[in-house]
């Protein structure tokens, strides 16, 4: 008896299933294995599973390129407690764990508080869904079983497709089969969103469809809340000072999914030095990158000779639940206050203030070396047209000439200048900027960054057509064009088409996505949802309204339970009167109208006229009809008069259904009652 599977997804799209008998189970590409499986990328003796009682064990057998479950390596020849539904990778093959019963067909479990289980009326399929709810962390994974029973009287082929996140999350274990009469079918569905910061923590509402292939209309839902965690990680770095006086620069780096806040801290072991940190906490969203420049001074420096060099720290703490402390060590060099020849005697000192009186008797004095402390903007990622502000501590300048990406912005500013105003207008992304600070004899440069990001806007969000016919097959194109944005996704699309379209699918800032088709029954509310490359956010809204299907009747119409006259007449139309259509029958001879009360009716579809908003041939088909009378229904009679009814208006673009007159089934009038029996008169 099996006490387990391994299913097996090859590169190229087969899928293996093996079956876990005995207690031992090796895995690898020799020949020697309980499961051997052709391929170099694997070893020939990769893994092993051992079970003892209850309780199974995954273990690496020291193999070359490593066995990963659930997204981490194992330890070489170290038992590992496997679970049900875990996720094994060796090589290029992904391979699925899983409990199962070895019978093709299983029983029904018992449905528990977490168990969704799902049916429709007039179909014949039914659906379990085992978890419906998950919580997912990027690069591990987790999964959902879905059990599909047919309940009717023949063979079925069904279709399965998944939405509501991006498709390379989702993988199904099967998305065609085939159930006998009262079997049932397991499919694993599993979920595994990538580590990157754009894998936005969120909740998605992950939609299974089942279907007949043959039927695609009769679509049965099963619904699962995903709710995929935010994953932390941070780098930390710092950049060698490369003059004495010059700052420290401190990179950190956010490489987690969700925003970070972080504070800084300086530590020397003399209590020597005094950092000008910043005096706020830092916000670093996913994936940013942020460069701290840290002026640091002495208190004691050096009077005379060479450079002291000082060790310290900066320690960066976060200020999540976790509160955990990165750092960073470095060295700085602090000059002396004098240089080396203050120290000289007194007579050096006179003699070499008169030489240099002399030299400024014949003009040759050199001015001093000109010098840039810091340059840092007044923020790091801005809006396209908004101001970018350089701050600069300098001395000994005269002039200014500023570079963005190696081009001149900005030249000739005074040397007194402590902000400068950049115009973005015409610049975006990353922006290296260089301070090129000059005096009479020197120049020296500075260099800091900024991001440039075009803000977003909507300059196009349409579909065509602008509205769509209730019951009747559309075709809808939508089209759009966010520039500035990094991503579009759209949703509210899943009740209108079959087609696989995800609301979690990430679209091109401008794009057209042509042909879908469907058949609706309530206005379309289209969302498109939209960000830039820093996390702003966009939406908008498109409302696509319904025409209701009218037809009207060029003759008296008796409209019957069933497309045929064999069944049940449940009214009447009288000429010229319009009413709503909702469906036709397979032959396209008969349509169904809809009537007051929700009462629905046939009458043939040669009697009617319809509007030109719709092709009656695009009318939806009902395929679910009553069974066809075996004796035929009796005729009406003649002289019942039609009830009159005043025409309904012309079609409208409306999302409610226009009135439909009360009709009442023609009835027999009662009986006369035959005259008593004539007496006879007797003879006397």
């Amino acid at each position: 008896m099996a006490y387990g599977r391994l299913e097996v997804y090859w590169p190229d799209g087969r899928l293996e299933t093996h079956l876990l008998k005995t207690d031992t189970v090796s895995v690898g590409r020799a020949e020697g294995n309980t499961i051997a499986l052709e391929t170099e990328a694997i070893s020939r003796y990769h893994f092993s599973i051992i079970k003892d009682g209850d309780t199974l064990t995954l273990t690496d057998l020291d193999s070359q390129n490593g066995t990963y479950a659930d997204g981490v390596r194992l330890v070489s020849n170290e038992a590992h407690l496997l679970h049900d539904v875990e996720e094994i990778q060796i090589g290029s093959l992904r391979i699925i764990f899983r409990r199962v019963d070895e019978s093709p067909t299983l029983p029904m479990t018992v449905q528990d508080d977490e168990t969704q289980r799902i049916t429709r009326d007039k179909t014949d399929i039914r659906l379990e869904l085992d978890k419906t709810r998950l919580n997912v962390w990027p690069a591990a994974s987790g999964s959902s079983e879905l059990s599909v029973l047919n309940t009717g009287n023949e063979t079925q082929r069904l279709s399965i497709r998944v939405s509501g996140m991006p498709s390379e999350w989702l993988r199904l274990t099967r998305s065609e089969i085939e159930l006998d009469s009262g079997e049932t079918v397991y499919v694993l569905l599993n979920i595994k969103p990538p580590r990157r910061p754009n894998t936005v923590p969120s909740t998605y509402e992950v939609t299974i469809e089942v279907a007949p292939i043959d039927q695609p209309e009769l679509i049965v839902h099963a619904l699962l809340e995903v709710n995929v965690r935010a994953y932390s990680g941070f780098g930390m770095a710092m950049m060698e000072q490369a003059d004495p006086g010059d700052p420290v620069s401190v990179f950190l780096h956010n490489q987690g999914s969700s925003s970070l806040n972080m504070s800084l801290k300086a530590i020397d072991k003399n209590h020597m030095l005094d950092f000008k940190l910043p005096d706020s906490v830092l916000m670093l969203q996913a994936g940013q990158r942020l460069r701290v420049d840290v002026d640091i001074t002495s208190r004691k420096p050096p009077l005379i000779g060479a450079p002291e060099e000082h060790h310290f720290i900066i320690q960066a703490k976060s200020h999540d639940k976790s509160g955990f402390v990165a750092a960073a060590s470095g060295k700085v060099r602090i000059a002396p206050r004098f240089p080396a020849w203050a120290a000289m005697t007194a007579t050096a000192i006179s003699l070499s203030a008169l030489i240099i009186a002399l030299l400024m008797l014949v003009g040759m004095f050199k001015t001093p070396e000109p010098i840039i402390h810091s340059v840092d903007v007044n923020i790091d990622q801005l809006a396209q047209g908004d101001d970018l502000i350089l701050r600069i501590n300098a001395e000994n300048v005269e002039t200014f000439d500023i570079l963005v990406n190696q081009v001149v912005a900005v030249s000739e500013i005074d040397g007194e200048s402590q902000e400068v105003t950049l115009d973005t207008d015409d610049l975006s992304g990353a922006l290296n900027i260089a301070v090129i600070g000059r005096n009479r004899s020197e120049t020296t440069e500075a260099t800091t960054t900024a991001f440039v990001y075009i803000p977003m806007r909507v300059e196009t969000f349409s579909a065509q057509p602008d509205a769509l016919v209730r019951y009747v097959v559309g075709t809808l194109t939508i089209e759009w064009d966010i520039p500035g944005a990094s991503f579009v996704r759209l949703s509210g699309l899943s009740d209108f088409t079959t087609n696989l379209l995800q609301s979690s699918t990430e679209y091109a800032a401008s794009d057209t996505l042509p042909g879908i088709s469907g058949i609706p029954e309530e206005a379309l509310e289209i969302a498109l949802y939209a960000e830039d490359a820093v996390g702003n956010a966009l939406q908008e809204t498109l409302l696509i309204p319904l025409i209701d299907p009218q037809c009207t009747a060029i003759e008296d119409i008796i409209l019957y339970e069933g497309p045929n006259e064999r069944f049940q007449q449940v009214g009447a139309i009288p000429q010229d009167t319009t009413v709503i259509v909702i469906a036709q029958d397979a032959e396209a001879d008969w349509l169904r109208v809809l009537l007051q009360g929700d009462v629905r009716g046939w009458g043939e579809q040669d009697s009617f006229a319809c509007a030109d908003t719709f092709n009656v041939s695009d009318l939806r088909t009902e395929v679910n009809l009553p069974d066809l009378p075996t004796e035929t229904v009796l005729p009406t009679r003649t002289d019942t008069p039609i009830p009159t009814l005043t025409p309904t208006a012309q079609p409208s673009l409306t999302n409610t259904s226009i009135p439909t007159p009360t009709l009442v089934p023609p009835t027999l009038p009662p009986p006369q009652e035959s005259p008593p029996p004539t007496q006879e008169s007797g003879g006397g």
